[in-house]
Protein backbone atom coordinates (compact mmCIF):
# COMPACT_ATOMS: atom_id res chain seq x y z
CA UNK A 1 0.00 0.00 0.00
CA UNK A 2 1.35 3.18 -0.83
CA UNK A 3 0.21 6.78 0.40
CA UNK A 4 0.82 9.11 -2.31
CA UNK A 5 -0.86 12.20 -0.14
CA UNK A 6 1.15 13.50 2.82
CA UNK A 7 -1.27 16.63 3.28
CA UNK A 8 -5.31 16.76 3.84
CA UNK A 9 -7.42 18.50 1.14
CA UNK A 10 -6.67 22.17 1.29
CA UNK A 11 -9.59 24.59 1.57
CA UNK A 12 -11.09 25.14 -1.95
CA UNK A 13 -9.68 29.35 -1.21
CA UNK A 14 -6.41 27.94 -0.41
CA UNK A 15 -5.80 26.00 -3.41
CA UNK A 16 -7.25 28.87 -5.58
CA UNK A 17 -4.60 31.59 -3.80
CA UNK A 18 -2.10 28.47 -3.88
CA UNK A 19 -1.99 27.89 -7.53
CA UNK A 20 -3.07 31.44 -8.86
CA UNK A 21 -6.49 30.36 -10.10
CA UNK A 22 -9.37 32.71 -11.00
CA UNK A 23 -12.54 32.19 -9.28
CA UNK A 24 -16.06 31.64 -10.38
CA UNK A 25 -14.31 30.34 -14.15
CA UNK A 26 -14.49 26.74 -15.23
CA UNK A 27 -12.33 24.59 -13.88
CA UNK A 28 -10.34 21.60 -15.93
CA UNK A 29 -8.48 18.87 -13.97
CA UNK A 30 -6.54 16.62 -15.99
CA UNK A 31 -5.45 13.47 -13.92
CA UNK A 32 -2.67 11.25 -16.33
CA UNK A 33 -2.38 7.42 -16.17
CA UNK A 34 1.72 6.73 -14.86
CA UNK A 35 4.12 7.66 -18.13
CA UNK A 36 5.37 3.42 -17.39
CA UNK A 37 1.61 1.97 -16.65
CA UNK A 38 1.78 -1.41 -18.88
CA UNK A 39 -2.00 -0.63 -18.83
CA UNK A 40 -1.83 2.02 -21.15
CA UNK A 41 0.06 0.41 -23.38
CA UNK A 42 -2.79 -2.10 -24.91
CA UNK A 43 -4.30 -2.00 -27.85
CA UNK A 44 -7.69 -2.20 -26.51
CA UNK A 45 -6.92 0.82 -24.27
CA UNK A 46 -5.82 2.95 -27.38
CA UNK A 47 -9.46 2.65 -29.13
CA UNK A 48 -9.06 6.42 -29.61
CA UNK A 49 -5.77 7.68 -29.07
CA UNK A 50 -2.45 6.17 -30.49
CA UNK A 51 -0.98 6.28 -26.83
CA UNK A 52 -1.61 8.18 -23.40
CA UNK A 53 0.80 10.91 -24.56
CA UNK A 54 -1.01 11.32 -27.53
CA UNK A 55 -4.19 11.74 -25.71
CA UNK A 56 -2.24 14.11 -23.00
CA UNK A 57 -0.90 16.49 -26.36
CA UNK A 58 -4.10 16.48 -28.48
CA UNK A 59 -6.27 17.29 -25.43
CA UNK A 60 -3.70 20.28 -24.14
CA UNK A 61 -3.62 21.14 -28.17
CA UNK A 62 -7.43 21.57 -28.01
CA UNK A 63 -7.66 23.23 -24.88
CA UNK A 64 -5.14 25.89 -25.32
CA UNK A 65 -7.36 28.20 -26.91
CA UNK A 66 -9.85 28.74 -23.81
CA UNK A 67 -8.66 31.21 -21.97
CA UNK A 68 -11.70 31.40 -19.94
CA UNK A 69 -11.03 27.90 -18.43
CA UNK A 70 -8.93 27.17 -15.60
CA UNK A 71 -6.99 24.01 -16.81
CA UNK A 72 -4.81 22.03 -14.28
CA UNK A 73 -3.01 18.75 -14.96
CA UNK A 74 -2.13 16.55 -12.31
CA UNK A 75 0.78 14.03 -13.02
CA UNK A 76 0.21 10.24 -11.50
CA UNK A 77 2.47 10.99 -7.98
CA UNK A 78 4.05 7.79 -8.07
CA UNK A 79 6.12 9.29 -10.68
CA UNK A 80 8.12 10.85 -7.64
CA UNK A 81 9.01 7.06 -6.62
CA UNK A 82 11.02 6.15 -9.77
CA UNK A 83 13.27 7.93 -12.30
CA UNK A 84 11.51 7.18 -15.91
CA UNK A 85 12.83 8.54 -17.99
CA UNK A 86 9.71 10.29 -19.72
CA UNK A 87 7.60 11.87 -16.99
CA UNK A 88 4.24 13.41 -17.83
CA UNK A 89 5.73 16.98 -16.44
CA UNK A 90 8.51 16.50 -18.76
CA UNK A 91 6.77 15.61 -21.74
CA UNK A 92 4.26 18.42 -21.34
CA UNK A 93 7.32 21.03 -21.09
CA UNK A 94 9.55 19.54 -23.82
CA UNK A 95 6.31 19.63 -26.14
CA UNK A 96 4.63 23.17 -25.26
CA UNK A 97 7.01 25.79 -24.98
CA UNK A 98 4.58 27.78 -22.82
CA UNK A 99 1.18 27.37 -22.22
CA UNK A 100 -0.68 30.34 -20.95
CA UNK A 101 -1.48 31.66 -17.85
CA UNK A 102 -4.53 29.47 -16.96
CA UNK A 103 -2.74 26.52 -17.42
CA UNK A 104 -1.39 24.64 -14.19
CA UNK A 105 1.25 22.03 -14.58
CA UNK A 106 1.86 20.59 -10.99
CA UNK A 107 4.69 18.67 -10.70
CA UNK A 108 4.26 14.69 -9.44
CA UNK A 109 5.67 15.35 -5.91
CA UNK A 110 3.19 18.22 -4.85
CA UNK A 111 2.00 17.79 -1.47
CA UNK A 112 -1.43 19.43 -2.91
CA UNK A 113 -3.93 16.72 -2.28
CA UNK A 114 -5.74 15.70 -5.39
CA UNK A 115 -8.79 15.11 -3.89
CA UNK A 116 -8.80 18.50 -2.99
CA UNK A 117 -8.32 19.42 -6.72
CA UNK A 118 -11.51 17.60 -7.26
CA UNK A 119 -13.33 19.51 -5.07
CA UNK A 120 -12.93 22.59 -7.09
CA UNK A 121 -13.24 20.77 -10.45
CA UNK A 122 -16.28 21.20 -12.65
CA UNK A 123 -15.00 18.23 -14.85
CA UNK A 124 -12.37 15.81 -14.81
CA UNK A 125 -10.38 13.99 -18.21
CA UNK A 126 -8.87 11.01 -17.73
CA UNK A 127 -6.89 8.12 -20.08
CA UNK A 128 -8.20 5.26 -17.92
CA UNK A 129 -6.81 5.70 -14.59
CA UNK A 130 -9.21 4.57 -11.42
CA UNK A 131 -8.93 7.78 -10.20
CA UNK A 132 -12.02 8.96 -13.06
CA UNK A 133 -14.71 7.00 -11.04
CA UNK A 134 -13.34 8.11 -8.09
CA UNK A 135 -14.38 11.68 -8.96
CA UNK A 136 -17.51 10.74 -10.32
CA UNK A 137 -18.27 9.35 -6.50
CA UNK A 138 -17.48 12.79 -5.88
CA UNK A 139 -20.36 14.20 -7.95
CA UNK A 140 -17.77 15.29 -10.61
CA UNK A 141 -18.54 14.63 -14.41
CA UNK A 142 -15.33 12.76 -15.96
CA UNK A 143 -14.44 11.97 -19.69
CA UNK A 144 -11.94 9.12 -20.30
CA UNK A 145 -9.84 9.12 -23.17
CA UNK A 146 -9.09 5.42 -22.92
CA UNK A 147 -10.65 2.06 -21.96
CA UNK A 148 -9.88 1.63 -18.93
CA UNK A 149 -11.64 -0.76 -16.02
CA UNK A 150 -15.06 1.86 -15.78
CA UNK A 151 -15.31 2.28 -19.31
CA UNK A 152 -18.77 1.42 -20.75
CA UNK A 153 -20.56 0.89 -17.55
CA UNK A 154 -22.26 4.67 -17.65
CA UNK A 155 -20.37 5.35 -14.81
CA UNK A 156 -17.99 8.16 -17.06
CA UNK A 157 -19.01 9.90 -19.98
CA UNK A 158 -17.15 7.14 -22.70
CA UNK A 159 -16.45 8.68 -26.28
CA UNK A 160 -17.02 6.59 -29.33
CA UNK A 161 -14.62 8.46 -31.38
CA UNK A 162 -12.02 11.64 -31.50
CA UNK A 163 -14.69 13.50 -32.65
CA UNK A 164 -16.99 13.37 -29.70
CA UNK A 165 -14.01 13.18 -27.34
CA UNK A 166 -14.06 17.30 -28.23
CA UNK A 167 -17.45 17.66 -28.74
CA UNK A 168 -18.17 15.99 -25.32
CA UNK A 169 -15.58 18.71 -23.42
CA UNK A 170 -16.98 21.68 -25.37
CA UNK A 171 -20.55 19.92 -24.24
CA UNK A 172 -19.49 20.25 -20.17
CA UNK A 173 -18.08 24.12 -20.70
CA UNK A 174 -21.28 25.02 -22.07
CA UNK A 175 -23.41 23.33 -19.56
CA UNK A 176 -22.71 25.77 -16.70
CA UNK A 177 -23.47 24.20 -13.03
CA UNK A 178 -24.17 20.98 -14.71
CA UNK A 179 -25.22 18.63 -12.51
CA UNK A 180 -24.14 14.84 -12.50
CA UNK A 181 -27.05 12.25 -12.65
CA UNK A 182 -27.20 9.81 -9.49
CA UNK A 183 -27.41 7.11 -11.44
CA UNK A 184 -23.53 7.51 -12.70
CA UNK A 185 -22.50 7.83 -8.92
CA UNK A 186 -24.81 4.93 -7.88
CA UNK A 187 -22.82 2.98 -10.74
CA UNK A 188 -19.18 4.29 -9.25
CA UNK A 189 -20.65 3.14 -5.82
CA UNK A 190 -21.85 -0.22 -7.43
CA UNK A 191 -18.24 -0.38 -9.62
CA UNK A 192 -16.16 0.29 -6.31
CA UNK A 193 -17.73 -2.26 -4.21
CA UNK A 194 -17.54 -4.96 -7.18
CA UNK A 195 -13.61 -3.46 -8.03
CA UNK A 196 -12.60 -3.21 -4.66
CA UNK A 197 -14.00 -5.40 -2.56
CA UNK A 198 -15.28 -8.90 -4.04
CA UNK A 199 -12.90 -9.10 -6.86
CA UNK A 200 -9.24 -8.79 -4.46
CA UNK A 201 -8.75 -12.01 -2.74
CA UNK A 202 -6.67 -12.79 0.26
CA UNK A 203 -3.04 -14.03 -0.68
CA UNK A 204 -1.89 -16.49 -0.84
CA UNK A 205 -5.29 -17.96 -2.49
CA UNK A 206 -6.39 -21.60 -0.95
CA UNK A 207 -5.66 -24.30 -2.88
CA UNK A 208 -8.42 -26.27 -1.48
Amino acid sequence: FLNFHTEDPLQKDKIYKKLCLKKNTYTILILTNLAFDTTVLTKKTNYIFKSHFDWLKKTISFLAPKLNCNIIIRPHPAEKLTNCNMSCEQYIYNLFNKLSDNFVVLPSQTSINTYGLIDISDLGLVYSSDIGWEMVLKNKPVISGGMGAAWGKNIQYDPKDLNDYFNKINLFINKKNFKLPDTRKRNALKFMQFYMEDIPKAFPFPLF
